[in-house]
């Protein structure tokens, strides 16, 4: 989803800021209001007065010229894009427009390929800026709302300007990690139907979205809607929405925040959308064992005996949709439970004397464990309980399934992307360590090398094609940082990334 933006044009000639203000398609770059200006004096009021997002600027002009407003607008607007178009090539203004944060330096008569490849370039670093900002912004209420810093105000993070307010979280599982603009068009959806000005999703979980909304309206109307929109998006296949009751002090933010996530885990089990509302007591629910004991040492026997037929037939009669649903069991029972059969099948590896390196592949799957039950469902931790017994015993000739192959399909459609050893053991279910073992044992390397590969051959086919600056391409390649892509490049090729586009034209 392209953000919208407001486009100034400075120029003294009139029919020239005519013509850049009509001539192009400034809409399909997301600019939705163009402001006009005759010189830099004008520029700087509107800058001062309204939100610009693009400027477009001459070089030569009265009472202050194009380089002036440029330094003038990076220093106090540093988020404004610049686009400087001008009919003067001396090195030195161009020199001048560069270093004072201008994206591109364009010569009049101006194509219109030139000046739409130039708009792209902004937008692509207009979006990523957004999207690194945004990120801050929701890391830092993350870390207020759980009560990790004071350093942030909550009407300054907000915007609320009332004395009472409610605090919503809802929580969700995807069927496959977010894009940016499936964010985007979450984040805009919330919005829109709490008519609240901000909304901030967890980037420590794919599944937690944080609002704060003004007053003392109940907002259930509100809350429906959003049980019933979340419930329509085809990659959303679970949602919980709690609303806490009035609060009136941003000291208690955090107990706040506890609270409600405190019911979501006491809270009857369900894969359904689930709209629950806590606007008074806290009637929590409460908990029972739901394990017996001769289960237990049922599955405890049949791992001691390696027979997994009859302990995936224990676990397969016990954790079933409709067996959980039927007898009214709470999320923390269900979690409990599991946690417990993933102990007695530890306990049980540890009597017959399993090598260390199961008994150690063991306990990392049982640490995902309540994390994947929580973000992903009883069907995805059920796996990992399978292949806990798949190390110990085998499968009788079953094959349980492997996420490996998904991975590695993965990684060649998002290599790109930030990629991280946790952000994958989330989405795939399985524990870092234990992640990494099976990628290494798989594909005969390790998943960091595969990454650098992979993005290293992309890097090479842009720096052949010419198309983007060295810093656009180590961006484009899945790399934020150009002196640390220039350190990767050189160590794996043995030149720096510019001598190696350099031969690569010699021998075209």
């Amino acid at each position: 989803m392209m953000h919208r933006r407001t486009l100034l044009v400075v120029d003294d000639e009139y029919w020239i800021r005519q013509h850049l203000m009509t001539a192009y398609d400034w809409a399909q770059f997301g600019v939705d209001r163009i402001l006009e200006a005759g010189n830099g004096e004008e520029a700087k009021a509107i800058l001062e007065s309204e939100h610009v997002d693009v400027l477009v600027s001459d070089m030569d002009m009265p009472f202050m010229d194009g380089l002036t407003l440029i330094l003038l607008a990076q220093r106090a607007h540093p988020h404004v894009m610049i686009l400087v178009i001008s009919g003067y090539s001396d090195f030195e203004m161009v020199r001048g427009a560069m270093v004072g944060g201008a994206v591109d330096y364009l010569l009049k008569p101006v194509d219109k390929a030139v000046l739409y490849a130039a708009m792209q370039k902004l937008v692509i670093k207009d979006e990523q800026r957004r999207e690194r900002e945004q990120k801050e912004r929701d890391l830092q209420f993350v870390r207020l709302v759980r009560g990790e810093t004071t350093d942030r105000d909550l009407r300054e993070l907000t915007g609320i300007s009332s004395s009472s307010w409610r605090l919503v979280v809802c929580h969700f599982r995807r069927v496959h990690p977010a894009s940016t603009e499936e964010r985007d068009a979450l984040r805009a959806m919330m919005k829109s139907i709490f008519a609240a000005d901000h909304v901030f999703l967890n980037p420590w979980t794919r599944g937690e979205a944080l609002v704060i909304l003004q007053g003392d309206a109940p907002h259930a109307q509100q809350a429906c809607r959003m049980a019933g929109a979340l419930e329509a998006m085809p990659e959303i296949s679970w949602a919980s929405i709690l609303i806490s009751r009035v609060v009136s002090s941003d000291g208690v933010l955090s107990q706040t925040y506890k609270q409600l996530c405190q019911y979501a885990y006491m809270r009857p089990y369900s894969e359904d959308v689930v709209r629950t509302f806590l606007d008074g007591e806290d009637n929590l629910f409460s908990a029972h064992p739901r394990l017996p004991e001769e289960t237990e040492a049922g599955l405890f026997r049949a791992v001691e005996r390696s027979n997994a037929s009859a302990a995936e037939a224990i676990l397969r009669g016990l954790f079933t949709q409709k067996r959980l649903i039927d007898e009214g069991w709470l999320y923390h029972e269900a979690i409990s439970a599991m946690r417990r059969c993933a102990n007695t099948i530890d306990r049980a590896a540890q009597k017959i004397s399993c090598p260390p390196d199961t008994i150690y592949a063991l306990h990392t799957l049982q640490e995902d464990m309540e994390s994947v039950f929580r973000m992903h469902g009883l069907m995805d931790a059920f796996l990992l309980l399978l292949q806990m017994i798949e190390l110990i015993g085998g499968t009788d000739g079953k094959e349980i399934p492997s996420p490996i192959e998904d991975l590695h399909a993965w990684l060649d459609a998002h290599y790109t992307e930030n990629v991280t050893l946790t952000g994958l053991s989330e989405q795939f279910h399985l524990s870092p360590s234990y992640l990494s073992r099976c990628f290494k044992k798989a594909t005969g390397t390790n998943l960091v090398a595969y990454l650098t590969e992979k993005r290293l051959a992309y890097a090479q086919q842009l720096l052949a094609e010419g198309q983007y600056s060295l810093s656009e391409i180590s961006i484009l390649a899945g790399y934020d940082d150009y002196s640390y892509f220039s350190n990767v490049f050189r160590c794996h090729m043995g030149c720096s990334p510019s001598a190696w586009q350099k031969q690569s034209k010699i021998l075209k």
